[in-house]
């Protein structure tokens, strides 16, 4: 007996409604596993950009770094944010080598001198200065020094005891200054940290103000 095919054997109309049938059942079979996949519009994948780490200077104009945080959300942390947190001072003052934060760029003669060159750039940089400068109970007095506030003895607790950290934050604040062409900014810095170190030295100590002497003057130090 000869087999007729189901597509000869059976009107178009009814071909029609069961492939559309079946292809409505497959939607439904795939439609979430689609879905999960970003496919069919439901979702987009993260693409690479997504996830790409920004330049110094694409951050500093207002690109998210590594941990999703843009540079006026870093203006804004609290004292114990500031304190708690490793990673986002790499970011604020990069130096030429890579430091605790190894997804943080280390900047280049190219972001140097675009830095340089750009006023609103060098700006930026001013006001993360002056972010940290709040922090350790420092601020500006008149003709670009910089001067003890009158929070300084609480301030000071966060920063100023033998080994703290923040002594190599602050070497690399003054050397990424430097690089960055705010020469003046790092040496009225070092003046202040001078003054402090003359009343506590044995706070400091000789090895800590001997690299930070060097820092702004043009020795880089890793952190």
């Amino acid at each position: 007996m000869k087999i007729t095919p189901l597509s000869s054997s059976l009107p178009n109309q009814i071909m029609s409604a069961i492939r559309s049938v079946l292809d409505r059942l497959v939607s439904i079979v795939t439609y979430p596993i689609f879905k999960l996949l970003g496919v069919c519009g439901c979702a987009k994948p993260r693409s690479i950009s997504a996830v790409k780490i920004p330049t110094v200077i694409e951050f500093y104009r207002g690109a998210r770094n590594d941990k999703g945080v843009t540079l006026e959300e870093i203006w804004a942390f609290d004292d114990a944010e500031k304190e708690a947190k490793h990673d986002f001072i790499q970011w604020l003052f990069p130096i030429k080598s890579v430091g605790m934060n190894p997804t943080a760029p280390p900047t280049n003669t190219a972001t140097m001198q675009v830095f340089k060159s750009d006023k609103a750039l060098q700006n930026q940089m001013r006001k993360s200065f002056e972010v940290m400068l709040k922090f350790y109970g420092l601020e500006y007095g008149f003709f670009g020094k910089i001067k003890r506030a009158e929070n300084f003895s609480n301030q000071a607790q966060n920063w100023l005891n033998p080994g703290n950290h923040n002594f190599l934050r602050i070497t690399r604040i003054m050397t990424s200054l430097r690089l960055h062409g705010l020469e003046k900014e790092a040496k009225a810095f070092f003046d202040v940290l001078s003054e402090i170190y003359k009343e506590h030295p044995s706070s400091i100590g000789p090895k800590t103000f001997a690299i930070w002497s060097s820092s702004w003057q043009g020795t880089d130090h890793s952190r």
